[in-house]
């Protein structure tokens, strides 16, 4: 299935109050030329309250790709927090390293997720009628959950004979007001 010879590890790692995800990959081909390309999405589902009352901040100004509207074209997000009232896929791109996004559930902080070598930031709700047309996914599951993943997939990932590429996320419980 791929054609290559590399070595996959994915690291958890836990404390009081975080949770850090990190993925290594090695290009292990023994010749000079035998690159490879990947793209790579940790697939991180928060359970919340309710979707019209969650909020994600940290995203102020970073260029994304709206892939339900246009998705060759780049804009820039304009607001300070990003709500929901509809179906969402956005990738957010070249977020920076260090980058850290808020989750707001009725403006008091939920949680945080800081990127760690990620180029990339998705955003995904299904809605209404996405959410009804997928079977493993309950009618109404939509509101009570949202997609904040860190990953590569604007620009893959090549790496040369040898080479390792390292990047991760540290989710963080946020101090309550």
């Amino acid at each position: 299935m791929w054609n290559h010879a590399f070595c996959l590890q994915y690291t958890v790692t836990l404390s009081e109050h975080s949770l850090g995800c990190s993925l290594s990959v090695l290009n292990k081909n023994p010749e000079q030329g035998q690159f490879f390309s990947f793209t790579s999405l940790l697939h991180t589902y928060f359970r919340i309250d309710e979707i019209s009352q969650l909020g994600i901040t940290g995203l102020k100004g970073v260029s994304f790709f709206d892939k339900l509207d246009d998705p060759a074209r780049e804009r820039k997000e304009d607001r300070d927090t990003v709500v929901f009232s509809q179906e969402t896929d956005r990738i957010y791109a070249d977020v920076g390293e260090g980058h850290r996004i808020r989750l707001l559930q009725n403006g008091h902080p939920l949680c945080s997720t800081e990127n760690l070598g990620f180029r990339d930031t998705v955003v995904w709700n299904p809605w209404i009628q996405k959410a009804k047309a997928m079977e493993d996914f309950g009618d109404e599951e939509f509101r009570t959950m949202v997609c904040v993943e860190l990953g590569t997939v604007s620009k893959p990932v090549t790496l040369a004979p040898g080479e390792t590429w390292v990047a991760g996320q540290v989710l963080h419980d946020e101090p309550k007001a």
